[in-house]
């Protein structure tokens, strides 16, 4: 009876080290490739949403990652993505709207887009390179938080180093999106390398901001109250709940939970095969619960699943809404 249930935990283990494992794994060895857009004057703020067909996301949130223009490429924009990644979406803002290409497959990265409009015929792709000299190469990205006023609208972060590098091309910088799981604390990525910021954002009619701040490393939290000394504090100690947005280019985890459960039960044995447990000995339920993430394609996200298996074979599903 012992040598049962042993056997049942290690192999129960051994599942859970197998499921965790694999995906972490994949994820620390994405490579990067770049998708160019060439877009219409019209265009502003371009951002690329790119999935493949296995259910990976290059980036959480709709619209995805935001483009830069490249300086040595006047109207071409850039941002890297897995090299796994399949399809793209080009969206950018046009006045109070925001225009979109439709689904496109890409066919292997990288990869230049030329967007004349939305319509069939209006956006080509190729994979020979449209651009003059050495593609941009990928730097890992990190988090800058800001917790910021009330009044402060429509976020941006604007950094550089002391090797001349800046994250963004043109002022303000990147836009800030608000963490839906810490209101009040807004979140943009940066390379690695930066060592300086600063927090700007509308305040009615006019845009304030912070002060050069030289930040010593990343992730960082932010929290300004006033653009006066004393009123803009940081530190690397973390500020906000939960799991750290992921950096723009990492798949959504498909594993989120495995956990093992040993239950008593004077029940069990009843549905397993005579002799295996004494009639009048106390069994043991053992049960592996699985809560997998399942992606759906594009931007739609299908609700976590929990799958347990007890050792009588009896296979119970749930749907968390």
């Amino acid at each position: 009876m012992k040598k049962f249930i042993t056997t049942l935990l290690v192999a129960a283990a051994a599942l859970a080290v197998t499921l965790i494992a694999a995906p972490m794994t994949a994820n620390a060895e994405a490579e990067m490739a770049v998708v160019y857009a060439q877009i219409p004057d019209s265009w502003e703020a371009p951002h690329v949403w790119a999935w493949n067909n296995d259910g990976d996301h290059a980036f959480s949130n709709w619209p995805g990652g935001a483009m830069q223009e490249d300086p040595n490429n006047p109207g071409w924009y850039f941002v890297h993505i897995p090299a796994s990644m399949e399809w793209v979406i080009i969206s950018a803002d046009v006045g109070d709207d925001r225009e979109q290409t439709g689904d496109l497959i890409i066919d292997g990265l990288p990869v230049w887009i030329t967007i004349t409009g939305t319509e069939a015929g209006e956006v080509t792709w190729t994979h020979d390179q449209e651009t003059d000299g050495d593609l941009p190469v990928y730097v890992a990205m990190a988090v800058v938080f800001a917790q910021i006023p009330a009044e402060w609208d429509a976020p941006h972060v604007w950094s550089w180093n002391n090797d001349g590098g800046h994250a963004f091309n043109d002022w303000p910088g990147g836009a800030m999106q608000e963490d839906p799981n810490n209101p009040g604390w807004f979140y943009v990525h940066i390379p690695e390398t930066m060592e300086w910021v600063i927090i700007s954002a509308d305040v009615g009619d006019d845009r304030d901001q912070t002060g050069d701040l030289i930040i010593g490393g990343l992730p960082v939290w932010i929290t300004i109250t006033g653009t006066e000394a004393g009123e803009v504090t940081w530190t690397h100690d973390k500020q906000t709940e939960g799991d750290l947005p992921p950096s723009p280019g990492t798949p959504p985890p498909l594993l989120q939970l495995i956990s093992l459960i040993v239950i008593p039960s004077t029940s069990t044995h009843k549905s397993l095969p005579d002799g295996l447990i004494p009639e009048s000995g106390l069994g043991m339920k053992v049960m592996v619960m699985v809560m997998f993430s399942l992606v759906g394609r594009a931007r739609n996200f299908l609700p976590p699943v929990v799958i347990g298996l007890s050792w009588n074979c009896r296979i119970g599903l749930t749907i968390l809404s």
